[in-house]
């Protein structure tokens, strides 16, 4: 066979066989780190791999085709972008609406209703955040669902404060729900700040933002901003031992921070009491 037929036969072969590595790897993975893949990303390596894998996959295909039309990396073959992710995203959940992708495309479903600036809807947002969680509460587009709608829940999308505490506390309950490691840490971390921001119950607070610390902040600026935190709820509480701890570490963590006068004063003052 000439060179010029086979060349493309061998790469064709060769895609094929590096979209079967793929999936190999990927299925050695627990179901949630697979499931998480699936949340968009215009150029990072795990969302690359998505889009290789869509090569081989109809459906997958159509979901990456979705989000890059949303994203404004494809253009939508008629009307605004966000209508025609919509309609492609309703196509996959129609199809079947308990795989990772029918989950994924309604969790996106939701972001749409949350984040469109033409037609925005948060109640609409709400409601499909929390029957993704309520009917899928042990997978991670569930879990992320929870995330998100916890968030509308406290600040309330009208603003209006009354009612918070009993809004938070209700969400509390939630909290033992989730499973995903990184997704509990930012739960307990969601909760930690609102009892912060609404000064209510400093030792709820506590308690929420020590859970998420424990869990693990992967980003350095969330750890600072955490332990800082826990740093003047310490105070609050009466508690110097542990404010002194958490503003040594501090110091360590961002010596370059905007405050870090603030911090050893405070831990100089700590030590003479």
């Amino acid at each position: 066979m000439p060179w010029h037929l086979v060349k493309p036969l061998i790469l064709i072969a060769f895609v094929s066989t590096c979209v079967a590595t793929i999936w190999a790897q990927e299925e050695e993975r627990p179901l949630w780190e697979q499931e998480a893949l699936l949340i968009y990303s215009e150029s990072s390596p795990e969302f690359n791999r998505v889009r290789m894998l869509g090569r081989e996959d109809p459906r997958l295909s159509r979901y990456i085709t979705a989000l890059e039309i949303l994203h404004g990396q494809q253009e939508a073959e008629e009307g605004p972008p966000y209508l025609a992710a919509q309609r492609l995203l309703r196509g996959l959940i129609e199809a079947e609406p308990n795989d990772a992708i029918g989950l994924a495309a309604m969790y996106y479903l939701a972001r749409i209703e949350q984040s469109n600036p033409v037609e925005q809807d948060i109640a609409s947002a709400k409601a499909l955040y929390r029957k993704l969680y309520d009917s899928h509460r042990d997978r991670f587009f569930g879990q992320m669902a929870l995330l998100k709608y916890a968030a509308l829940e406290i600040y309330n999308d009208d603003g209006v404060e009354a009612g918070v505490l009993e809004r938070i506390q209700k969400l509390e309950a939630l909290a033992e729900d989730m499973s995903v490691p990184h997704l509990r840490c930012n739960f307990h971390r969601l909760l930690g700040e609102a009892y912060v921001a609404f000064e209510l119950d400093p030792k709820r607070a506590y308690d929420h933002l020590q859970a998420a610390y424990e869990l693990g902040l992967p980003v350095e600026s969330m750890r600072v901003d955490v332990v800082l935190h826990l740093a003047r709820l310490c105070e609050q509480l009466g508690d110097g031992e542990k404010a002194l701890a958490h503003y040594d570490e501090l110091i360590l963590l961002a010596p370059q921070h905007e405050s870090i006068d603030e911090f050893r004063a405070k831990a100089a003052e700590l030590r003479v009491r």
